[in-house]
């Protein structure tokens, strides 16, 4: 599994006995749109014309695949993605405004992976920690950003790319 974020940023209180790799997903997320006064199913706020609509994660599902080393004879479990829509790991549902969600009642599952390894696609951690090592031999970063980072080390890079990946979704 790949390092948690929050493991790696150092903005979070972590333990000694916690672990340190995993899925990173939010329990929760908040879309905004400006101009949406009929707000169906979220908070309008009239000062600033934003409309905030809420889901909340109601399942947590992953993909894995048991993969074995024969160089090293070493057995591991591999996380292939998630089950939902475009390999998510999460299920998201509306939440109404004013609701309280304990997240007591969340389903939690790990299934086997059954697709063949050449139906795997990489993922997105690992296509950017290849290249944020060098390891990619097509790389997308450009001689500018190795300019602008000269002196980043692989998992500031990784972390920086992953970042970008973000803003380029949203």
């Amino acid at each position: 599994m790949p390092e948690c974020s929050e493991a790696k940023n150092g903005r979070s209180q972590w333990e000694d006995d916690y672990p340190t790799h995993g899925i990173d997903f939010n329990i929760w997320k908040q879309d905004i749109k400006k101009g949406d006064s009929s707000c169906g199913k979220g908070t309008y706020i009239a000062s600033s014309d934003l409309c905030f609509t809420y889901q909340v994660m109601t399942q947590v599902c992953a993909l894995v695949k048991f993969r074995h080393d024969p160089e090293t004879n070493t057995y591991s479990w591999l996380y292939t993605g998630g089950c939902y829509k475009d390999h998510e790991p999460v299920h998201y549902e509306d939440a109404s405004s004013g609701s309280t969600h304990t997240f007591k009642e969340v389903q939690f599952e790990v299934r086997f992976d059954n697709r063949p390894w050449d139906k795997i696609t990489i993922l997105p951690e690992e296509a950017a920690l290849e290249e944020a090592q060098g390891d990619k031999e097509n790389s997308t970063e450009s001689e500018k950003d190795k300019a602008e980072h000269p002196q980043e080390t692989p998992q500031e890079k990784l972390i920086r790319k992953k970042k970008e990946a973000l803003l380029k979704e949203s």
